[in-house]
């Protein structure tokens, strides 16, 4: 929760002062419980600006009052609160603010094209064809290079998404300050799904630190051209074109390079690949492995028959590693989103704990989808649950950490249809939490964890640990775990 600090803060929560006493609460508490400030950010400073289910007003008179160049319009389908909020507008001193409010039917819209169009916990109010609707109104309704802005909440962690639930049905149900007919809370990477295919460059970011409310935001850019599919030396070459830096510097590689062959949690991580690929890879025919890193899971499939095996890794640093190798392997310096591989030219392809350091995980499957054959396998790691966040990811250069239910809607999205999702190092989970989000931390280094050094007994017990894991899992699907592994393949079209 955060106070309200700032001048445009106060003066518009101010504005509501001669209202009824349950709209003044409603409005004190919707500053305090939503992260008005973080969606502002990413608001243009000049320009249309739209708010779709503005409410009572606030954020739009805050958006109006923080930038003088702002043209904000808020509408809403609930006309008791467009009345509170344009009595609240109408406080305002000659040319203090641009602003204005309207009643909107259900399925209507404003006109115009906006610089940014912003909607904030209204899409889980709506049924699954609504919110579809209204996102392709938004998009319809962006200028050429503006942005959407959409803050829905996630589910995760549960604690966080009960409160919110209980809140809402409260709202909606009971109390009736929300206009509403349910209450479902869709996962927001089914929203950035539905961007993405629309063209738009779409990051998402947490934004619930310091809330109890599991809040989440999308930032969808159009007029951002996406990675072309086609191979590029130059791009590989200058990550930066993407407008992203999605590497972790020299010495996190150094300590991989080390460690990959030997330590406990490397060798677990190609077990689960040797269990879950052994039965399924295409045997003689060629595999890749995008973020190759040290090249030791490229082994893994050339022992369990893939033939030939190529790799690719952002980093030529670490690349130098594998190339100064006795007979190494064939790896390329290569963005995710740009590989220099013909189209359908691979059975099988893995990419070990490498989309969570992308801005636009899709953009990269995309392309992953694009140089596998119909029929084709696809396995990915990557790291579980964003709410065990910390100065560990930062190092890693991550942009996100995923649910199960995140990272199915990003795979399918790209076109894959997906066989298997499980979590894995289920015991590190009680660990990780201690490490990374107790005050205990402060006894712990700030190390790599997965690639720390550590007394032989301890990654002895870890080694077992993981042996034992990957047995249950070879049974059924795990309920939870710090890393998700996923088996997809390439529909056969023919079919």
């Amino acid at each position: 929760m955060q106070r309200p600090s700032s001048p445009a803060a106060r003066r518009a929560i101010g504005l509501f002062d001669d209202t009824a006493s349950g709209d003044r609460f409603h409005v004190r508490a919707r500053w305090w419980t939503c992260p008005f400030p973080a969606i502002e950010r990413h608001v243009p400073a000049q320009g249309r600006i739209l708010e779709v289910g503005c409410g009572h007003g606030l954020l739009s008179l805050y958006l109006a009052l923080s930038s003088p160049g702002r043209e904000v319009v808020g509408v809403d389908i609930d006309a008791h609160k467009i009345a509170m909020a344009s009595h609240a507008a109408d406080r305002l001193a000659p040319g203090e603010a641009q602003i204005s409010f309207a009643t909107v039917a259900p399925d209507g819209f404003a006109e115009g094209r906006f610089d940014a169009i912003v909607i904030a916990d209204v899409l889980y109010l709506l049924g699954p064809e609504l919110r579809r609707r209204l996102l392709a109104a938004c998009v319809e309704h962006l200028a050429d290079d503006g942005v959407l802005l959409v803050k829905e909440t996630d589910r995760f962690p549960r604690w966080k998404g009960a409160i919110t639930v209980t809140q809402e049905r409260l709202a909606t149900g009971v109390l009736g300050m929300t206009e509403g007919d349910q209450v479902e809370f869709a996962p927001p990477a089914e929203f950035a799904a539905q961007l993405t295919a629309a063209g738009l460059q779409v990051t998402d970011e947490r934004v619930d630190q310091g809330y109890v409310h599991p809040h989440q935001l999308l930032v969808a850019r159009a007029g951002v051209v996406a990675p072309s599919t086609t191979p590029s030396r130059a791009a590989a070459a200058n990550p930066e074109a993407l407008g992203v830096d999605v590497q972790p510097d020299d010495a996190y590689f150094d300590l991989m390079a080390e460690v990959a062959d030997t330590h406990w949690w490397y060798r677990a991580r190609r077990d689960w690949l040797r269990q879950e690929l052994g039965p399924r890879i295409a045997r003689g025919e060629r595999a890749y492995d995008i973020g190759c890193g040290t090249a030791d899971a490229m082994a893994t499939l050339t022992d369990i028959g893939a033939r030939p095996v190529a790799g690719t890794d952002l980093s030529e640093h670490v690349l130098g590693w594998v190339v100064r190798r006795d007979d190494p392997p064939t790896v390329l310096s290569s963005l995710a989103e740009r590989l220099p591989f013909a189209a359908s030219s691979a059975a099988t392809l893995i990419s070990m704990d490498v989309i969570e350091h992308l801005d636009d995980d899709v953009v990269a499957l995309r392309e992953y989808r694009r140089v596998l054959r119909p029929g084709a396998v696809l396995f990915l790691t990557v790291p579980a649950y964003q709410w065990i966040w910390s100065e560990h990811d930062d190092r890693a250069a991550h942009r996100r950490r995923y649910s199960r239910e995140r990272f199915v809607i990003s795979v399918k999205a790209a076109g894959f249809e997906v066989d298997r999702v499980t979590y894995f190092f289920a015991f590190l989970v009680p660990l990780a939490a201690v490490v990374r989000k107790t005050p205990l931390r402060r006894f712990f280094p700030a190390t790599d964890e997965e690639s720390s050094a550590m007394h032989p007994a301890i990654e002895a017990v870890l080694a077992l640990l993981a042996r034992l894991e990957r047995r249950l899992g070879a049974r059924f699907d795990l309920p939870f775990g710090l890393s998700i592994l996923l088996v997809a393949h390439v529909p056969d079209d023919r079919s």
